[in-house]
């Protein structure tokens, strides 16, 4: 259901929001100042910018395989490769 018709006696913000919903249902009036866009300007139409290539980081040092039960988990890391491991 709608909220129920204010008497009058609260907020005081009644003046901004009729001036909003006026300006709002102005019809095609709205749109009057709009700027015209013609065909080739509109954003879609524009080049699509093209990341330059970032210059790759040295390869880090290769770390050593690490395949151990620590605690109560088991810590697989480095494993290059490696296809037949089994937990």
């Amino acid at each position: 259901p709608p909220p129920p018709a204010d008497s009058g006696g609260g907020g005081g913000g009644g003046g901004a929001a009729n001036a909003l919903f006026a300006e709002i249902n102005q019809g095609a009036n709205i749109t009057s100042h709009l700027k015209h866009v013609k065909k080739g300007e509109g954003l879609k139409d524009r080049p699509v910018p093209v990341a330059k290539a970032a210059a790759k980081p040295a390869a880090a040092a290769a770390k050593p395989p690490k395949f151990a039960l620590e605690d109560k988990r088991w810590c697989v890391e480095y494993q290059k490769g490696a296809k037949d491991l089994c937990v």
